[in-house]
């Protein structure tokens, strides 16, 4: 049975409501997705411009902190450093007087050095420190020498020749009174060695009955010692000067070199000032 009309008015105009509201609820819904897309691509679009800046702020911090932390540790460094220095090592220089004298600052103390003194004490303690244990540093001869003495000189090279040998000297018997060189100090490579040997023999050969090598053992160790280092002025260079301060500093230091003579001279502000009649 056919329905009314009433009822088939209803049923269509529900299919055209359905039909409008779905075309409208789709550009409705499809507004919205663009919409809330736009608005996510425009927060995303802020917060990278929020972020540029403070991230490159914590770049420039964290280079700021790493820098100081260098700094700081470079700085630490120094300090300990100087901690361990020793004592003319930590002297500032301040140039060279008649390329004999080193002038040093210490604080406001004006301290001077007398560099061959200083070298002869560090030659010296190097020797007795050889000696002391088995025999010093020994350095052959490519080519023996003869040495020619008299009788009184063989004498003395004999009755001390193993005290000899550990000084460095390597001597053998060549006929009569004359005897090889084969070997000297390391320390004294390049110098009159001959010259030194004979003073030498000369010393032991005036000892006598009453007095043995021990008598004049530092004396000889002394001898060596002036002339293993260059005698007269000399310009140093920075680094021969640092050289000579860090040797100095590993020695057992004496203030005196072996002759009794004075290493190093201080001078206070205070005398300084005096000197020009100052405060």
């Amino acid at each position: 049975m056919a329905g009314s009309a009433p009822d088939a008015a209803a049923e269509g105009a529900a299919q055209v409501g359905g039909q409008v509201g779905g075309q409208v609820g789709g550009q409705v819904g499809g507004q919205a997705v663009v919409g809330r897309v736009a608005a996510a691509q425009a927060v995303a679009q802020a917060g990278d411009e929020v972020a540029a800046p403070v991230a490159a702020e914590i770049e420039a911090g964290t280079a700021a902190y790493v820098a100081a932390e260098i700094v700081a540790d470079a700085a630490e460094g120094a300090v300990e450093e100087a901690a361990e220095a020793g004592y003319f090592s930590s002297l500032s220089v301040i140039g060279q007087f008649n390329a004999s004298y080193i002038l040093c600052q210490q604080g406001t103390d004006l301290v001077l050095i007398d560099q061959h003194a200083a070298h002869e004490r560090v030659a010296f303690e190097r020797l007795k420190g050889e000696f002391a244990g088995k025999q010093v540093d020994s350095q052959g001869l490519l080519f023996p020498e003869t040495l020619d003495l008299s009788f009184r000189e063989s004498a003395a090279l004999l009755e001390n020749l193993d005290e000899l040998a550990r000084l460095g000297f390597a001597l053998e018997e060549f006929g009569g009174t004359t005897w090889l060189l084969k070997g000297v100090p390391q320390i004294l490579a390049g110098s009159e060695y001959q010259r030194i040997i004979r003073d030498i023999l000369e010393e032991l050969g005036s000892l006598g009955r009453s007095r043995t090598f021990s008598d004049v053992q530092e004396d000889i160790l002394a001898r060596l010692a002036c002339h293993s280092v260059v005698r007269g002025r000399r310009n140093l260079t920075e680094q021969e000067v640092l050289a000579l301060f860090s040797q100095m500093d590993l020695t057992d230091f004496s203030s005196n070199c072996p002759h009794g003579r004075p290493v190093l001279q201080r001078i206070t502000l205070a005398e300084m000032e005096k000197m020009f009649k100052r405060g």
